[in-house]
């Protein structure tokens, strides 16, 4: 009954506020979907640049737990992106590497400070560099882990060390004295 003993004014007045409301609402929504469209270019550019190295990138956190994995991680470990986040990254390799691995990254998690080491997985030898994240109290709550496979380095540097052992075996049978130190001779020993 209270509504029915408002006059006109205070109807066309309460009319208005609601439409100013509406109004507020609007740019509230047309603001967020702006901030919403932004975020998710910004999410496409990361996602892109995650996936634009040809090696391994990936983020887990202080738990062990997958939270970021570019396209050759996932192929790597026979998975899909999606599929990793979530999953605790030990899980995805043979016990002597996961303990290898958990090592040298517990180190990090615990010093702050970056490690690189190299390992073997499958018959391929990796290049992995693991860094902290910190958070606003300058803890560590995140590790990015970078891992470049060196195969093709190490099977060079091999076949170079081959070729130079066989190339001084091949010189010292070949003629011993070019290979060998000079002597001095009798008379240059004396003096």
């Amino acid at each position: 009954m209270e509504d029915q003993k408002k006059t006109k004014e205070q109807l066309i007045l309460e009319l208005a506020k609601m439409h100013q409301r509406i109004s507020e609402l609007e740019k509230s929504e047309d603001k967020r979907k702006k901030a919403e469209d932004i975020l998710k270019e910004s999410e496409a550019i990361l996602r892109t640049l995650i996936n634009a190295t040809r090696e391994t990138l990936i983020m887990i956190d202080t738990e062990d737990r997958v939270l970021l994995a570019n396209e050759v991680v996932a192929q790597r470990l026979g998975k899909s992106s999606q599929e990793l986040i979530g999953t605790c990254l030990y899980d995805h390799f043979p016990p002597d590497i996961a303990k290898s691995r958990k090592e040298h990254f517990d180190k990090v998690a615990i010093t702050g400070e970056s490690i690189r080491f190299e390992d073997t997985r499958a018959g391929r030898f990796y290049e992995i560099y693991c860094y902290p994240v910190f958070n606003e109290e300058g803890k560590v709550s995140r590790l990015v882990i970078f891992a470049r496979d060196i195969t093709d380095r190490k099977e060079a540097e091999d076949m170079v060390r081959e070729s130079e052992e066989k190339y001084n075996n091949s010189c010292r049978c070949a003629t011993p004295t070019l290979c060998e130190p000079r002597r001095p001779r009798d008379n240059e020993t004396k003096g």
